[in-house]
């Protein structure tokens, strides 16, 4: 039922994107100030965030910020520590991200929701910094340190698997063929195999379905050392707030998301229990595969921007949601 209605699904995104385009400009958003409040010439460089890139497939990533997309054309630190009558600067953060960011600032701005929901007490600039050019040689060596201690000689790398945490060989074979934009070519897999093991070997990570996915989406805005960082943070004190590291935690949550179904939208559950749709393998779409195979590219992109700030919670609710749109 979930892979049949994944057309209607991004349609019903579409409407919501259109929508959300036309509200953008009541927003005030974190990363944005205008021209005029800002002199670019006092502006320390590394206090600009840093523009994404693919290590994952090595295409493009479209460097331009729309126009009055509610993102500042040249965001950085001192541009966020300026703005005023703000109010709660993660409510505003949330309202942005929900209404997506733009490609060139995802890297800097994933890091960034990921390190403050997983960090609550730490300040909002130290925040900040993981996402400027000041932290790039800092992640860079510690990203260095880590793989000498995984791959101490070249041959390690070259022997090295892709690891499936537990998503099984042929779902692992689909992320690398056809899921994440086609073919990943040899250089991006080793990108990944490198990220994996590194989650694995040092972060401890042994069980993760969703974590393949969740690196292929990572790998495809940012540097390995980001996305290696990305993960640490997610798992820093509270794993459960991001991942299931554990089957026994994946079940839990499955049963979660099925009682939610019956409490929230009892009839649209009703046809789902009738048909599988709300076993565990019935969820397989969103609760094994982070919604990759259900809708479009662009619209995981969006889950993403939203997941990396809120954490499973928004997947729970965007899940419940869609699954109500899908039966209605």
């Amino acid at each position: 039922m979930l892979r049949q209605l994944g057309a209607t699904l991004s349609s019903e995104i579409d409407g919501y994107d259109d929508n959300a385009q036309q509200q953008t400009e009541s927003i005030d958003p974190i990363f944005s100030a205008q021209p005029e409040d800002i002199d670019l010439t006092e502006i320390n460089p590394l206090d600009l965030f840093c523009s994404s890139i693919d290590t994952l497939c090595g295409k493009s990533v479209d460097l331009t910020i729309p126009h009055n997309s509610g993102w500042a054309e040249r965001p950085s630190w001192r541009q966020n520590s300026q703005l005023s009558n703000i109010g709660d600067s993660r409510e505003g953060s949330r309202e942005l991200c929900r209404r997506g960011i733009p490609p060139s600032l995802r890297c800097a701005a994933w890091i960034i929701n990921v390190v403050s929901a997983a960090n609550v007490t730490m300040s909002k600039s130290d925040c900040d910094d993981y996402g400027t050019l000041k932290k790039v040689r800092v992640l860079e060596h510690g990203w260095s340190v880590v793989l000498k201690s995984i791959f101490p000689d070249p041959s390690d790398l070259e022997r090295a698997e892709v690891l499936d945490f537990g998503v099984g060989h042929d779902q692992l074979i689909n992320i690398l063929m056809k899921d994440h934009g086609g073919n990943i070519p040899e250089r991006g897999i080793k990108s990944l195999t490198k990220v994996l093991h590194a989650a694995r070997d040092s972060l401890g990570i042994e069980y993760c379905l969703w974590l393949p996915d969740i690196t292929c989406l990572l790998l495809s805005f940012m540097p390995e050392s980001y996305a290696y960082s990305t993960i640490r943070e997610m798992i820093h004190e509270d794993s459960s707030y991001f991942l299931a590291v554990s089957r026994v935690e994946h079940l839990a949550w499955c049963k979660t998301f099925a009682d939610l179904m019956r409490r929230c939208f009892p009839q649209t559950a009703a046809v789902m229990e009738h048909i599988g749709a709300l076993t565990p393998l019935g969820l397989d779409p969103i609760m094994k595969r982070f919604f990759v195979t259900l809708l479009k590219r662009k619209h995981v992109m969006r889950i993403m921007d939203i997941f990396t700030l809120e954490g499973a919670h928004a997947i729970f609710r965007i899940g419940t949601t869609l699954c109500c749109l899908s039966h209605a």
